[in-house]
């Protein structure tokens, strides 16, 4: 969704910079709206009207929630990256999707239970868990397959296996 107000037409920059000091729980407008860049635009695009709690307000209910979720999903990522790299470390070569084929198995089960109790879940949760579940069975697919590549003929496997990945 592309926002429209005064907060959003601000640089990404001193957007970012609003965000942290809103995620730390400091105030923002006097700061804000004290910043030369930020007048500069209000002056260009708003005839010079500054910032107001109630801009501030829309931007905490929309921009800053969505910086909120983009926030959580980095450090999601983050997360799995670091223990992708750690399990690799401990499980020796080999794809990772076989260490986290159990691990999702059952964290898939918890969420279509916990979704599930009482009828509480709705199309969109659902939809959203089979996207995982097609995505994840996809990738094992490709796993197998190349299983099946290097097994085959003895050492042309490797070869083969290469060409794949170049064509």
């Amino acid at each position: 969704m592309t926002r429209r107000g005064k907060i959003a037409r601000l640089a990404v920059g001193v957007r970012k910079a609003l965000n942290q000091r809103l995620d730390e729980g400091e105030p923002g407008v006097a700061w804000l709206d004290g910043l030369p860049e930020v007048r500069a635009v209000l002056a260009r695009d708003f005839d010079g009207m500054g910032l107001s709690e109630q801009n501030l307000s829309a931007w905490r209910w929309g921009g800053f929630r969505d910086w909120q979720r983009e926030q959580e999903a980095l450090n999601c990522v983050q997360g799995v990256a670091g223990l992708g790299r750690e399990l690799a470390a401990e499980t020796g070569p080999g794809p990772l999707t076989d260490v986290f084929s159990a691990s999702l198995a059952l964290l898939l089960t918890r969420l279509m239970k916990d979704a599930d109790a009482g009828g509480t879940a709705d199309a969109e949760t659902r939809r959203e868990m089979l996207a995982v579940i097609r995505e994840w069975t996809a990738l094992r697919r490709a796993d197998h397959r190349v299983a099946r590549l290097i097994g085959r003929g003895g050492g042309g496997g490797e070869s083969r296996l290469i060409q794949v990945n170049q064509a």
